[in-house]
């Protein structure tokens, strides 16, 4: 499912992903090169989440799976307690929907 086929519900890593989308005013300059973008949108995506959650503790390329060569690219602890583990996956400019 695509995020644009339905609102997301407020406070949830899909809202803050959207909340990114609509206000990175590099995004579509970025998605129109050659060889991808997911390095830069990981990166630039970690510092809104940074920005938008102070309480949070952010964090890029944790090891956090039971293949110590394996890393997330983006997770957060929160002040609650609970744990957000978040992998991105950017299509290239040649990447279809189908494709992806």
């Amino acid at each position: 499912m695509s995020l644009t086929e339905k609102a997301p519900e407020p406070g949830t890593v899909e809202a803050a992903i959207v909340m990114w989308i609509n206000t990175e005013p590099n995004i579509n300059q970025s998605k129109a090169t050659d060889g991808g973008y997911e390095g830069w949108a990981q990166l630039q995506f970690y510092s809104f989440l940074k920005h938008i959650a102070p309480g949070a503790e952010v964090m890029r390329e944790q090891h956090i799976f039971l293949n110590t060569s394996q890393k997330v690219d983006i997770f957060i602890k929160n002040p609650d307690g609970s744990r957000t583990a978040i992998e991105l996956k950017l299509r290239t400019k040649s990447e279809t929907r189908q494709d992806f």
